[in-house]
């Protein structure tokens, strides 16, 4: 397989426009988290618990999309090129 940049978006079985939409989303949260996390450092009072909500958040995101999606009750693995997924499905004889 020759590498492109679309292999990353399909190996996590999405296509180029929703991996777009999602990093794009995840790159805003994890600015305003930054902010956040930089305030609450010079006033401890403030944001205390944005960072903890911020990875909960993220867990539950990633745990939603993609790959990770269970699809006829197989989990798919999140780091293979589109031609692994087929043999990533065989069941063990």
């Amino acid at each position: 397989m020759i590498y492109s940049y679309f292999s990353h978006p399909h190996s996590v079985c999405m296509s180029y426009y929703e991996h777009f939409k999602f990093s794009m989303k995840v790159s805003k949260k994890l600015f305003i988290g930054s902010i956040k996390a930089f305030i609450h450092a010079i006033f401890p009072n403030l944001f205390k618990a944005s960072s903890n909500d911020l990875i909960e958040e993220f867990e539950k995101e990633f745990g939603s999309v993609g790959c990770i999606k269970k699809k006829n009750g197989i989990q798919f693995p999140h780091n293979l090129y589109p031609t692994d997924i087929n043999r990533a499905l065989k069941k063990d004889e």
